[in-house]
């Protein structure tokens, strides 16, 4: 080989230590980018010369060059954020974004609202997922979003209480039955001070309005009781008469009888609603009936609840009904599975969706597109979507991030070790130079 082969072959050292510093370089510069996977540059030897001589043919090496740069998606350091929004995931696995109907695949949890109620990247690509409807997750795949407006309130219907009706109560009299209750005479302090027991539960109308009944018991006979329901006359509008009842009056919604083994377990439950006798509702919201699950139901049938008669005072061990006023949101949480769900200040939980998790058979051919995503090329193949924690993918954690996988002591490693292979490939060219200047001399 000549002696310029020489400066060509110097020359390509010098371009691949060169390279090799320019990927260490960009390692360092983000080291404190989320989610950010290292860079490695691979390189491999030039083709071979063959020169021919006496003894057999001689292949002679014409330099490196650069093979291709890849990332080494290696696991970086969890770190606790106090934006529930950020996620990282603990394992195998990338999350989905979307730009213009292309997909993309980071590493990066720094999600956050944007002013339509998605859930984007700090690029602005949207965040893939499955969508929920009514709580229910959907199998199709599409942008995560949360409802940034008011949730509609839902009436109550179902009243589910669990309690014990002492034994030993009083039932010579029985003051509440002579009581007319129609939300114009007695008063609930009346009630409740006339009653063996009391309890009280909070309910919503058709509209969202609170409203507050009380279940006023009285035993009347050996294993037996009956229940009243009644509610503030001023909320309820008498649609036989036309007008308003009398504020702070016991009006009576519904009466329940009750009947028990003597083991103390609920043997017959029959309703007795107002509503079907005299029509009624309250002020302003539609016609409403409720349904008080103690045990069992007029059929005999069980349902929720347990309403007991044992010899121990009387209690209230729960009471919870299905109705709430309208909410607005206050909070997003986002759990190891990915689901997404919406607190609000009327109590509700929403699932709003569940973000997926995209994994490769292979990293290698992901293609870098700047801010901290890639592309899918020919080499991984279509991603398979999935749940997280399922089919090898990694947990995701919320308000967690993930740190960069770069070690500062690896790239100094390795920033000297290129330093030095640029400065030996110098040596090389400044040597091959001062030759040919010889070879100029001579002529």
């Amino acid at each position: 080989m000549s002696l310029f082969s020489n400066l060509r072959t110097s020359s390509s050292g010098l371009l691949v230590a060169s390279t090799a510093m320019s990927v260490i370089g960009d390692n360092i510069a983000n080291v404190n980018t989320i989610g950010f996977k290292r860079g490695h540059a691979s390189f491999a030897d030039s083709f071979p010369v063959d020169v021919s001589y006496v003894h057999g043919p001689i292949s002679i090496g014409t330099g490196a060059y650069i093979g291709k740069t890849t990332s080494e998606f290696s696991q970086g350091a969890i770190q606790i954020s106090n934006n529930n929004l950020h996620l990282a995931i603990s394992g195998n696995g990338f999350f989905s974004v979307a730009e213009n109907g292309a997909n993309y695949y980071t590493r990066n949890g720094e999600f956050y609202l944007d002013n339509d109620g998605y859930v984007v990247s700090p690029g602005g690509m949207r965040l893939q997922g499955y969508t929920a409807i009514e709580g229910a997750i959907q199998p199709s795949l599409g942008d995560v979003r949360v409802k940034l407006g008011d949730i509609s309130s839902q009436a109550t219907e179902n009243i589910t209480m669990t309690a014990n009706l002492d034994a030993d109560a009083d039932y010579s009299t029985t003051p509440v039955a002579s009581m007319s209750l129609n939300g114009s005479t007695e008063t609930i302090a009346d009630v409740t001070a006339a009653a063996d027991f009391s309890s009280s539960v909070v309910v919503y109308d058709t509209l969202g309005d609170r409203h507050e009944f009380t279940l006023a018991y009285e035993k009347t006979g050996i294993n037996t009781w009956t229940a009243y329901v009644v509610t503030d006359g001023g909320d309820v509008y008498d649609q036989s008469s036309g007008t308003t009842l009398t504020e702070g009056s016991a009006f009576k919604v519904a009466s329940i009888d009750l009947t028990f083994d003597t083991d103390g377990s609920l043997i017959n439950f029959a309703q007795t609603n107002t509503s079907a006798i005299s029509p009624w509702n309250f002020e302003g919201a539609d016609d409403m009936d409720f349904n008080f699950l103690l045990g069992l139901d007029s059929s005999g049938d069980e349902v929720d609840g347990d309403l007991s008669q044992l010899a121990s005072s009387s209690t209230v061990t729960s009471i919870d009904q299905d109705g709430y006023s309208v909410g607005h949101l206050t909070s997003i949480q986002i759990q190891t599975d990915g689901t997404v769900r919406g607190v609000y200040d009327n109590g509700q939980d929403i699932i709003v969706g569940q973000v997926a998790v995209a994994i490769f058979d292979s990293t290698s051919g992901l293609e870098r597109v700047g801010g901290n995503v890639y592309r899918a090329t020919r080499i991984p193949g279509e991603p398979s979507f999935g749940v997280a924690n399922q089919g090898g993918r990694g947990d995701i954690f919320g308000s967690s991030l993930e740190a960069s996988n770069v070690d500062i002591e690896d790239e100094f490693v390795s920033m000297i070790t290129a330093q030095r292979s640029y400065q030996a490939n110098s040596r090389v060219l400044s040597a091959t130079n001062e030759l040919l200047r010889e070879l100029v001399n001579l002529v």
